[in-house]
């Protein structure tokens, strides 16, 4: 928030209410004092209003609205290559926000919050091409784009099979 005149008074909320005041101009109800930069840790709105004060009368500016969003980052999906596996891959899905929840399709469709919900570690067992795309979601932030990883699972080749069919000396 930045002041026009130094010796202004500026108070805000952050729930998106408009700042109000009692009939004496104190500040009521989420209504604060603008003292230091706002740090916000979810998607905010923020409404400011400034106050000039001659005596015993106070002049308020109009209310500004500004909404602070925050953008999750795609979640990882671990192994990171794309490559061919014997069997099997297990995979994990992470992301550095705590309290995120990831969703997930393994069909190649686009994920939503009606996809798998990512509780772990999973398996890809199925022979052929899996494409595993994930999205990270909490509330209080934009979801994440959507990352991508595609995996080929093969059959492994058979043992070889030894016979003896004569005398060993």
């Amino acid at each position: 928030i930045n002041k026009s005149n130094p010796n202004d008074i500026v108070y805000f909320t952050d729930d998106g209410s408009n700042p109000t005041f009692d009939s004496n101009g104190s500040p009521i109800g989420n209504t604060r004092r603008y003292i230091s930069t706002l740090r916000p840790n979810k998607t905010t709105t923020i409404k400011a209003i400034s106050v000039k004060k001659f005596g015993d009368n106070s002049f308020y500016s109009s209310v500004v609205e500004q909404t602070v969003t925050f953008n999750l980052q795609k979640p990882q999906i671990l192994p990171s290559n794309s490559d061919i596996y014997e069997d099997s891959v297990d995979i994990t899905i992470s992301h550095p926000v705590d309290g995120v929840s990831i969703y997930y399709t393994t069909d190649g469709s686009e994920p939503n919050r009606n996809s798998n919900l990512d509780n772990g570690k999973f398996t890809i067992n199925t022979i052929g091409q899996t494409i595993v795309k994930a999205i990270a979601v909490k509330d209080g932030f934009t979801d994440s784009g959507i990352s991508e990883k595609d995996y080929e699972i093969i059959d492994a080749p058979p043992n070889p099979a030894i016979t003896s069919t004569g005398n060993i000396n």
